[in-house]
């Protein structure tokens, strides 16, 4: 007949010493025992319960950011109208207030939009 592996005779004799140990101890303190692990068990359900709520805003962050990052990434559509267009005629400037006048001037004023 062959041992048990040595994980399984460590486990063994946890259990034999709990076994012992539970023996050993009266009604009442069973009793106690019992509440102070169902306390514990209801603080780690709490704990674990905080922590997915946690976890799932962290998640609903995480997907408006991406959202956010994928419209900054579009290009932005720009369109220009043109609101008027002047043609400076540079014998009439020339007349009006003597200035030197470049014969290429063309005045444009635009009104971007995005």
């Amino acid at each position: 007949m062959s041992s048990p592996p040595p994980a399984a005779a460590a486990a063994m004799a946890v259990d034999d010493a709990d076994d012992d140990q539970l023996a050993s101890m009266s009604t009442e303190d069973i009793v106690r025992a019992t509440r102070l692990l169902d306390n514990e068990t209801r603080v780690l359900k709490d704990e674990l319960q905080r922590t997915n709520l946690e976890v799932e805003s962290y998640k609903e962050k995480i997907k408006e950011n991406q959202e956010k990052i994928k419209l900054n990434k579009q290009l932005p559509y720009l369109v220009g109208n043109i609101v008027e267009i002047l043609e400076m005629n540079p014998e009439d400037e020339a007349e009006e207030d003597g200035a030197n006048i470049d014969l290429g001037i063309w005045l444009e004023s635009t009104k971007t939009a995005t």
